[in-house]
């Protein structure tokens, strides 16, 4: 057996828990020198972290009054000789650019859940899904409170005049509801914001959304509810809407009862329930038939796709999975449709996909850049 392969041979027994006596100790602390620099820079790195480990557990281990003399001088001469080999390695290592970043195949990945960040007025930012029930902070005589349910609740009132205005962020991978201070509820989607006062002075009462968010709209003939949202407004009394508008993706405002103007510069359009306004980045917009169950399928806890692109899915899941997505190969007009649980691991709704034996995924953890999900054609 050659050198280079023996010590390979013995370094790997110490890696999986076998202690070298002393002969072995000496053979492969003489070989290391000429073996390690020929390894590859991802095996040298690997076995960096393992060899760590197995010097932790062995010094944990040697501390231990049960263990035997002998088994200890074992343990002592592996660490004396893992920590001349990682030496050697810090070393030789200490010319080389920085290692690339690890990349770790992962199978699956959990679903959202209730999170989201508030920030008050005077910049305070309270993490609400580390927050227990009860009240979390006063302005001026509002008072916010977390409910029961972890939705977040505004009550009193602010002084005449008063503009302080809070921030409800919603990170990918979670959600949130609100209860503003005139009533109405709002319930926001993954990667969404909205911007609001912590009372409600003047003619109008008027939020800002960028994202996604479900509006039931407590009813004030005197002071319509204004949502601003990219260069568009929708104008209400009182009312249940939702509202999407995700980066680059058009702006889609459905009315699912009531009565809202959706209005784009000079142009102006009234919805009735059923109807969807769609906005286009390139400024047009039409009014069509809304299928609502698609349109609240997220707010009711599933996904819902209709002979869908398979990059608006991925999306999709990539918002609510918190994750980025790679794309291999040209996928043309692939589509998806179906509906599946947002409660559901992610591996659930891959599998689904993969079955049509068109797609397959590969899930990674990489340090620095975080979870990565592969689209490949099969």
């Amino acid at each position: 057996m050659r050198p280079d392969q023996r010590f390979i041979r013995i370094l790997k027994q110490f890696l999986t828990g076998y202690r070298l006596d002393e002969e072995a100790f000496r053979r492969m602390h003489g070989e290391s020198e000429g073996v390690l620099p020929t390894l590859p820079d991802a095996d040298r790195m690997a076995l960096k972290r393992r060899m760590k480990a197995r010097i932790d557990a062995g010094m944990s281990s040697a501390a231990r009054p049960a263990w035997r003399l002998q088994h200890w001088c074992y343990a002592a001469a592996s660490i004396a000789l893992v920590c001349c080999l990682a030496g050697a390695w810090w070393l030789a290592d200490s010319d080389r650019p920085a290692a690339a970043p690890m990349t770790t195949a992962v199978t699956d990945l959990e679903p959202g859940s209730d999170r989201a960040q508030l920030i008050l007025a005077d910049g305070r930012a309270i993490s609400l899904d580390e927050q227990r029930q009860g009240l979390l902070a006063t302005q001026d005589g509002v008072q916010i409170r977390k409910e029961k349910d972890g939705s977040i609740v505004y009550s009193g009132q602010q002084p005449a005049g008063a503009s302080a205005l809070n921030h409800l962020v919603v990170p990918r991978g979670g959600r949130y509801a609100i209860t503003l201070p005139d009533g109405t509820r709002v319930w926001l989607n993954a990667d969404s914001r909205l911007t609001y006062p912590a009372s409600f002075h003047g003619a109008k009462r008027e939020v800002e959304l960028v994202g996604e968010g479900y509006f039931e709209v407590t009813h004030d003939a005197d002071r319509p509810f204004v949502v601003k949202v990219r260069d568009a407004a929708v104008n209400v009394l009182g009312t249940r809407f939702n509202i999407r508008a995700y980066g680059d993706l058009p702006l889609e405002t459905a009315l699912l009862e009531g009565s809202v103007a959706f209005n784009r510069g000079a142009a102006s359009r009234v919805l009735k329930p059923g109807e969807q306004a769609v906005a286009s980045i390139d400024g047009s917009f039409a009014v069509v038939p809304a299928n609502l169950e698609k349109v609240m399928a997220w707010q009711k806890g599933y996904f819902y796709f209709e002979d869908t692109p398979i990059h608006d899915i991925m999306d999709e899941l990539a918002r609510w999975y918190d994750t980025d997505v790679d794309y291999v190969g040209d996928f043309g007009d692939l589509t998806f449709g179906g509906m599946v649980s947002k409660a559901e691991r992610i591996s659930t709704i891959l599998n689904i996909m993969e079955r049509t034996d068109q797609l397959r995924f590969q899930i990674e953890q990489s340090t620095g850049k975080g979870r990565r999900i592969t689209v490949m054609k099969k």
